[in-house]
Order: C-alpha cells, then structure tokens, then sequence
C-alpha cells in the first residue's frame, strides 16, 4: 500500500504512541525515584511504621499534610491516590504524583513521605520525643521546670557562673588565643581562601604511642581469636536476647540461624538474601519473615534493654563514669 507523506507520519505516530506515553527520564535522580516507586510492598511497610514513631510535626509542615493524606486513604489492596490529590513534596514528584497511574502515584508519594521523613528528622523540623538522636531542639536542654528549680545546683555542677559577663571573661584568653594562632597561620599560608573556599591542608598524622602496639597486643592475646558467630553466642547466652526476641527458646537450630541472620540484617545495610549467603543452613525467606517480625513491636527495645544492663554490671562499666559531665 502507498502511503502519502502525511499518512507515513499518522503511521509513525501510532507505531510510536507506546513509547511516548511514558514521559522520558531526564536525570539519575529521576531515575531513582521511578525506581524507588516501584518497590511498593516495602513502602507500604515502612509507612505503616511511621505512626508507631510519635512524631513531633508542626501542622504546616509538608510532612504532616504527607501524612494526613495517607491517613485519609482506605486500607486494602486496591487503594490508590485519589486523582488531583496536591503534591506537597516540590517539582522533583510532579510526574509520578500527578501522572495517569493512581497505584504508581501512590507508590511515589509513599517513596517521597519517607524521604521527606529523613530530611525533616536531620534538619530539626520534626523529632521524635523517645529517640536520643532525632529530639526537638528544646528536649536536648534542660527542662525549664528543673532549670527554675534547681539553677543555682546546675551551675555548681557546671562549674559556670552566675552572671554572664564572668564566664565569659573566663573565655576570652582561650580566643583571643586562638585568633593569634589562626591570624599566624594566614600569614604563613597554612590557611587560605581560595575561590571562595577555606583552604585548610591536610592534617599529618600524629606519631602513635610506642606503648599503644604492645597494650594492644597484649590484649588481643589475652582474647584470644575470636570469630562472630561465637561472640554472638555468648551474648545470647549471657543476655538471653533469643529468648526475648522470639518469646520463647527456638524450636530448632535452624530457626536460631535465621534469627541470627534477621538481628544481622537489621543492624547493617545487607537485605534477607545477603545475610543468607553468610549463614549456612538460614534461608534468605526463612530471615525475610524473622526480620518483619522484628520489625513491629518492642522486642527489639526489650532485647536492647537487657544488652544494656548486662554491659552495665561488667567490672569494666564502673570504669567509664555516670555520664553526667
């Protein structure tokens, strides 16, 4: 058949309607989050586990709209994002969020949620009230019904005093110090701005310790070799953490090396397969079922505890102090 011009083109652009509908990837993030979207079942889960984290989100915060959106949507298999839904995550989600599927968008949405998470608990503008890492900035102060209280015993402790203007005179010599040094280290060249950039050379190394090796040696000796397995061992028997963890003593050898693995996969970045293949006789689906079930509750927390009070009554402990200075 003989096709004009004009009907090659129509031809052309029916042959290659597939292959446009898809809007094209511009950049390696973008490939990232496409990627990122499509691993559906473990977004659903992390998710899920947000709320279980008692969250400190200011109202206007795009984090809390995130949430608040997901809150809305009904449980079940086929739950989508409802159409025209507002994108609170910026440009860098339009096309996955705003695009014809509904299921991939709301795989998106949970992909940017728990990046967004990350981002706001480094930053400051969301905290977690039980973490040691992630709290506001005011619950790493002191709480200021203790601090009315009991000020005069803080600034004892703290060796501070009272007024202001006196603590700092008290450092004044240190910087006045350290700005000599630092005007002394231009002139020399030791320290330069250079394109717009503080240029500071690398440190040498500092000269180790003659006695550093042989204290050393000497304590690995006295340990002896030591492979993993075996350390882990012995914390269990000394902690119980198998008992704890699974609520019960394990059925089987095998049921103990999975759990193992799952204990080795969460405290590290290997996933379910890659502990597998450093354990022999653990399947990689025997762990992916141990560490889901670990994932949820506060076995974990119970486990840690009993790991702290062990490390706590070891004869070393009273060597490192209350924490408190």
């Amino acid at each position: 058949m003989h096709l004009d011009a004009d009907g090659l083109r129509a031809a052309l652009k029916t042959l290659n309607a597939p292959y446009v509908e898809k809007p094209a990837i511009t950049s390696i993030a973008q490939a990232t989050r496409e990627a990122m979207a499509k691993n559906s079942q473990t977004l659903a889960r992390l998710t899920a586990c947000i709320g279980e984290l008692g969250l400190e989100i200011a109202e206007d915060h795009s984090l809390h709209v995130a949430l608040k959106i997901l809150d809305r949507l009904k449980p079940g298999p086929n739950r989508a994002l409802p159409p025209g839904t507002a994108n609170p995550f910026g440009r860098a989600w339009v096309v996955l969020i705003n695009g014809p599927d509904c299921g991939l968008a709301l795989c998106a949405w949970w992909a940017a949620t728990l990046l967004l998470l990350k981002r706001s608990l480094r930053n400051g503008s969301t905290a977690i009230e039980a973490s040691h890492s992630w709290r506001s900035p005011d619950n790493h102060l002191i709480p200021r019904r203790l601090w009315d209280r009991d000020q005069g015993r803080f600034l004892s402790d703290f060796g501070v005093d009272k007024a202001a203007g006196a603590y700092l005179r008290v450092l004044e010599p240190a910087l006045e110090t350290a700005l000599q040094d630092l005007a002394a280290a231009v002139e020399t060249g030791a320290i330069a701005i250079a394109d717009g950039r503080l240029r500071i050379p690398r440190p040498e190394r500092a000269t180790e310790d003659p006695g550093i090796p042989a204290t050393r040696d000497a304590l690995l000796a006295r340990i002896g070799p030591v492979q993993l397995p075996d350390v882990i061992m012995d914390v269990d028997r000394a902690t119980g953490l198998s008992r704890i963890l699974l609520g019960r003593d394990a059925c089987s050898e095998r049921e103990q090396l999975q759990l193992y693995g799952a204990i080795l996969a969460l405290g590290s970045d290997l996933d379910a397969t890659q502990a597998a293949r450093m354990i022999a006789g653990a399947s990689a689906e025997g762990i992916g079922v141990m560490v889901r079930s670990l994932e949820h509750g506060d076995l974990i927390h119970a486990a840690n505890a009993a790991l702290v009070d062990k490390i706590g009554s070891l004869e070393v402990a009273r060597f490192w102090g209350a924490g408190i200075h």
